[in-house]
This record gives C-alpha cells, sequence and structure tokens, in this order.
C-alpha cells in the first residue's frame, strides 16, 4: 500500500507542471526539415521557392568552352582575334533559357601551335597571345602586341623537324610545353568595372551584366589576340580552346 502512495506522489509534480514524457509516436518531438534528404544542388534551386515566397534562381558560375583554328596565310604574321563571346558556345541556348543575364569573370586559352611548310631543319617563330577588353583589331606583329597588360609571352617556339626528309619538302614542326596537357595555358580576368567602346561595331559589355537575350554575334567580354611572326614560306596554325568562367542569375 505504502508502495503505491509514494508511486503516486512521484507522479504528481508531474502532473501539476504539466511536464509528462515524450509521446512514445514522437508527436511532441520538433518536426525535421523536410528537405534535409533531399541533394544539395536541388535543395540550392528550391531555397526561397516556399509558402509566401517568391521563387527564383540562384546565381550559377559554371565554365563554358569554345574551339578555335587560326592558320596565317603563306610566310604571314598571324594577327587574328578571338571573340570571348559564352553565346557562341553548343549549350548556350540552355543556359538562357533559364536565368536572364550573364557575366564573364575570368578565362584561360588551351592552345598549340604548329609551323607547316617549313623547309628549314630548325623551326624559329616567336609570338605573344593577348586579352583585349575592349578592341577587336588584330595585332600586325609581335612587337605592337607586347604592350598589352595581359599577355602570354613573347614565346619561342623552336621546334626540330625530320632531318631524314630532304631539304626542298615541306615538314611540319611543333614545340611540346612543358605542361601537363602538352598545351601552352594563358590565364587572363576581365576587368570588375564597365568599359566604354567607340568604333567597334561590336556589342562589348566588359565588367557588365549583360542580357541572356541576345544573337550570337553579340556579348562579348573582350578578345583575344595572337601574333605569331612570319617565318619564311612557313604557315603558322594554332589550334586550341578557349575556356570562359560565366556567372549566370535570373532577374524576373
Amino acid at each position: 500500500m505504502l508502495s503505491k502512495i509514494f508511486s503516486t506522489a512521484e507522479v504528481l509534480p508531474a502532473a501539476v507542471s504539466g511536464k509528462f514524457p515524450a509521446a512514445a509516436d514522437g508527436k511532441n518531438e520538433k518536426t525535421a526539415d523536410s528537405t534535409a534528404s533531399l541533394p544539395k544542388t536541388l535543395k540550392m534551386v528550391l531555397r526561397g521557392t516556399g509558402k509566401g515566397k517568391k521563387g527564383k534562381l540562384n546565381n550559377l558560375r559554371t565554365q563554358m568552352w569554345v574551339a578555335f583554328d587560326n592558320a596565317s596565310g603563306s610566310g604571314a604574321v598571324l594577327g587574328t582575334v578571338i571573340n570571348v563571346r559564352p553565346s557562341a558556345t553548343a549549350e548556350w541556348t540552355s543556359f538562357a533559357a533559364l536565368y536572364d543575364e550573364f557575366k564573364v569573370h575570368s578565362g584561360a586559352v588551351h592552345f598549340q601551335i604548329f609551323a607547316n611548310g617549313q623547309t628549314n631543319l630548325i623551326t624559329d617563330v616567336s609570338g605573344v597571345v593577348v586579352y583585349d577588353p575592349d578592341d577587336n583589331t588584330a595585332y600586325t606583329s609581335v612587337t605592337t602586341a607586347l604592350v598589352a597588360s595581359q599577355k602570354f609571352g613573347p614565346f619561342n617556339i623552336t621546334g626540330v623537324t625530320d632531318s631524314s626528309v630532304a631539304g626542298s619538302t615541306a615538314r611540319t614542326s611543333a614545340p611540346v610545353p612543358v605542361s601537363k596537357t602538352g598545351m601552352f595555358v594563358f590565364k587572363f580576368k576581365c576587368p570588375p568595372g564597365p568599359h566604354s567602346t567607340t568604333g567597334n561595331g561590336q556589342q562589348v559589355v566588359t565588367g557588365q551584366w549583360c542580357s541572356t537575350n541576345i544573337a550570337n554575334t553579340q556579348g562579348d567580354y573582350g578578345y583575344i589576340k595572337p601574333a605569331v611572326d612570319a617565318a619564311g614560306s612557313t604557315v603558322t596554325d594554332m589550334k586550341g580552346y578557349l575556356m570562359m568562367e560565366v556567372e549566370f542569375r535570373s532577374r524576373t
């Protein structure tokens, strides 16, 4: 009888205070985050799309690549222009369908240079690759290109051709860069502030956000401008890939 009284006394304080143990079914427990089990990327997309909130995509920063292949005339300087233009990439349409604006922050040029048609045993050609945020005019010499603030070079592409081939026979020479990929790599950064360009004839938006609702010939964030000296009757060929680090955002 006494044991029953003591058991009741122990329960009374809890009854008075209203502090009972949590129910076995967990109804008094705090509700867990309903998105806890979702993948991280999906949770980022769903963030801000709950009840009473206006849905909005988070900014996306990604790499976009485009290939290029440029050759000089026989015995002429290789002076050409490669547009830093995300709208020229294969995947552009997919991104433009989701986002309203884009901006290029930086990039890298992965390239190799070949000397074709060389009849000498040793090929010796000098060059430079420049990033120009405004002007799309090609350089006519290595010397004039060296004044640029963002450049790769000057470099020298010296190569040895096949000595077993007759001296009058055209040969191909391609130096192998000392790198993991076997290609030269030129990294550049776009200016953070807006740039004003006149007399260009193209839409340059360096340092600014640009609408994705544009033609694939617009929305340039500068230009890659190689310049490689001429060498006899040699045709200089520059091949590679341009990587652009692009950020997209939605304003609607």
